[in-house]
Parts: C-alpha cells; sequence; structure tokens
C-alpha cells in the first residue's frame, strides 16, 4: 500500500504548522490594525471639516466654521475671492502668518474653507484664508477693479458683511489698510462721476 507522505505528520510537524499559522494569523491582524489606524486617520481628516469636537481641535474647528455646508463661512466675499482656487500659497506665506521658521512646517493642505498645516513642534494646525497676507492683497485688487462707485459700494458692504462675521480671523492691520484704499477709490469715481454729469449738463 502506497502512504502518501503528504498524509504524514509528526507530532512535532503538526505544532510547527500550527505555529505558522498562529503567526501568520497574528501578522494579518497586525497588518489589519495598522490598515485600520490608516483609515482611522482618514476618517479623522475627513470629519475634521465638520463641527463636532474632534480632541482638541473641536474648538478651533468651531471657530472657523468649517463644515462642508457651511453658508456661514462662504460670504459674497469668499465666493468673490475663491482664495483656494486663486490664491498662491507658500511655505513663506504660512510661515510669515504663523511667525515661524520654514524648516517647522511640514506639509500645507488647502481645503475649501481653511488651510491646514502640520508643524513638527505642535502637530495639526489650522488657518483660516483671511489670515493671510493674499487675502488682504486680494480684497484691495477688487476695489481697484471697481469702475463705477456703485460697484465700490456694493463691494464695501461685502467687505464689511465678512468682516463682522469673522473679526476674530482678521489681523488688527487688514480693516484699516482696506479703508484707506477704499477711500482713495471712491474719491476718484465719485469725481469722475460729478465731472462727467457736469459735463453732460453743459
Amino acid at each position: 500500500i502506497a502512504i502518501s507522505t503528504d498524509a504524514v505528520h509528526s507530532k512535532s510537524d503538526r505544532l510547527s504548522s500550527h505555529k505558522k499559522r498562529s503567526l501568520f494569523l497574528v501578522g494579518n491582524l497586525h497588518l489589519l490594525t495598522k490598515k485600520e489606524k490608516s483609515h482611522d486617520v482618514q476618517r479623522q481628516a475627513n470629519l475634521a471639516l465638520v463641527p463636532p469636537k474632534l480632541g482638541g481641535l473641536g474648538g478651533l474647528i468651531d471657530q472657523y466654521c468649517v463644515s462642508p455646508g457651511s453658508k456661514a463661512i462662504m460670504t459674497t466675499l469668499f465666493r468673490r475671492l475663491q482664495p483656494r482656487h486663486k490664491f498662491r500659497i507658500t511655505l513663506r506665506a504660512i510661515a510669515q502668518c504663523l511667525k515661524i521658521p520654514k524648516h517647522l512646517i511640514v506639509r500645507v493642505e488647502c481645503w475649501e474653507y481653511v488651510i491646514f498645516v502640520h508643524r513638527q513642534d505642535k502637530g495639526g494646525q489650522f488657518i483660516s484664508y483671511r489670515q493671510l497676507r493674499q487675502w488682504q492683497n486680494a480684497v484691495a485688487c477688487q476695489i481697484q477693479n471697481c469702475s463705477t462707485w456703485q460697484q465700490l459700494r456694493s463691494l464695501w458692504l461685502a467687505i464689511e458683511n465678512d468682516y463682522k462675521q469673522h473679526k476674530k480671523q482678521y489681523n488688527d492691520e487688514h480693516y484699516p489698510f482696506v479703508c484707506k484704499i477704499w477711500t482713495k477709490c471712491w474719491d476718484i469715481l465719485w469725481n469722475q462721476q460729478q465731472l462727467a454729469e457736469s459735463v453732460e449738463a453743459l
């Protein structure tokens, strides 16, 4: 009778096989745990846009009103500037805003309503687009591009509304800077309008 050697296992062989299967399962469990951790990290990153508290970031998230469907953050001025798509944000700009050396910044992610900065010294941190110099410059550019005082007045209402809603996200220099530019442009456009009306009256 021919007996297949594949069917013959000693006690030590069976124990060895069982040990290997155990190690295999443990190894897979370890890999699964790593994958689950990875998915959990990604899930938390996605949920970081939702107002409910997420550890120490809850307060910051609430402060910036960064829920995906938030109407509060998407003001008329915000839609007009479209910072995520139109701002050229550099590490230097972020470092200047946070007043830290560039080498402390690991990575920067531009989200729809806020910027997420991963720092070596503090971990994750949110920054509002309104805190950047680019926002101030973009507002100034919008003011200077107005061709009539009616357009300028409409823009000013949007600027004031955004400032009132999100005053905590603006630095102290922003409002006086914008006011100065707006007043100068208003005087120019108003004088042009008056001059045009005087010519027509002749």
